[in-house]
């Protein structure tokens, strides 16, 4: 499961990153503008930058690294990518944020640990 986390992750950065010139400086990330007109448009990229996003998630939180979160059982990929697009199309005033940034803050709402 590592392994795959990590595969998912490289390609969620690497291989699908959207490049904007901006004048002298390219910046080499997915804004949440971007990831919502992405998910929109391309639901292969919108459903692989999910994956890898979700992965990633699961394995810092296991690693005690990063946000807690408790997905139950049985969740599928495409309630996770429904959970984004929603919370993009929520907060149109944060699509300046990092995608990345907007779709952990989007999945640890959604699948927050009880106390």
């Amino acid at each position: 499961m590592l392994r795959l986390a990590f595969i998912g992750l490289l390609l969620g950065i690497t291989g699908q990153a959207i490049a904007q010139d901006k004048g002298d400086s390219v910046l080499m990330y997915v804004s949440g503008l971007d990831l919502k007109t992405q998910c929109e448009k391309n639901r292969q990229f919108c459903y692989g930058y999910t994956a890898a996003m979700t992965d990633t998630i699961l394995v810092l939180d296991v690693l005690d690294r990063g946000p807690k979160i408790c997905m139950p059982q049985g969740v599928q990929l495409e309630q996770v990518v429904l959970v984004i697009t929603k919370y993009l199309n929520d907060n149109p005033d944060k699509l300046h944020i990092i995608g990345s940034t907007l779709a952990s803050r989007a999945i640890v709402d959604a699948f927050p640990c009880k106390r």
